[in-house]
């Protein structure tokens, strides 16, 4: 399911920057984004943003008052 992959990345993301196994974490996040757009393209837009703005607030996978302004993209 699409949801649960963009969620997946998110985490992903997230664990690669704490861990600092990427130079360039952003550059990583969007690619797969658009990777997965490319492979679902009339489900995948739509999904990506609802998912996006739903996991990110205080408490949320994306927590822009933990740093994560970095994978913020859609604001």
């Amino acid at each position: 399911m699409v949801e649960d992959e963009v969620r997946r990345l998110i985490q992903e993301a997230q664990k690669n920057r704490e861990q600092s196994l990427l130079e360039d974490v952003f550059k990583q996040f969007t690619g797969s984004l658009m990777k997965l757009i490319q492979a679902n393209p009339f489900q995948a837009r739509d999904c990506i943003n609802k998912v996006l703005n739903e996991e990110t607030d205080e408490g949320r996978l994306v927590d822009p008052s933990k740093g994560d302004i970095d994978i913020n993209i859609w604001r």
